[in-house]
């Protein structure tokens, strides 16, 4: 699964919602009963879209780091776990040189 794109989408669909959120509260529907609840909803899946971005930007920063902390066990190019002896990422494929990794 490709996590950049992903969040990239995610983050747009947060944005529409946002800017829905925004317009919603100018027109006279939000103070209606039904428009609360709208409102209520919108709000929701904000928070979800919140969640779910830092999700994915956090697991791409805590790869990042295990990648450069723990050289000889991780991909330097996609961050991926990599056996000690394997020659190749499994992942992305890029050669891996281990004794170079392991400095």
């Amino acid at each position: 699964m490709d996590w950049t794109k992903l969040s990239v989408g995610i983050s747009a669909l947060w944005l529409i919602i946002l800017m829905a959120r925004m317009a919603i509260y100018s027109a006279p529907f939000a103070s209606t009963p039904e428009g609360e609840l709208f409102v209520m909803a919108l709000n929701v899946f904000l928070v979800i879209g919140i969640v779910v971005v830092g999700y994915s930007l956090f697991r791409q920063f805590f790869r990042y780091t295990a990648a450069k902390t723990m050289r000889d066990t991780h991909c330097p190019q996609c961050y991926s776990k990599v056996d000690r002896d394997a020659e190749f990422c499994p992942v992305c494929g890029r050669r891996l040189d281990h004794r170079r990794l392991q400095r």
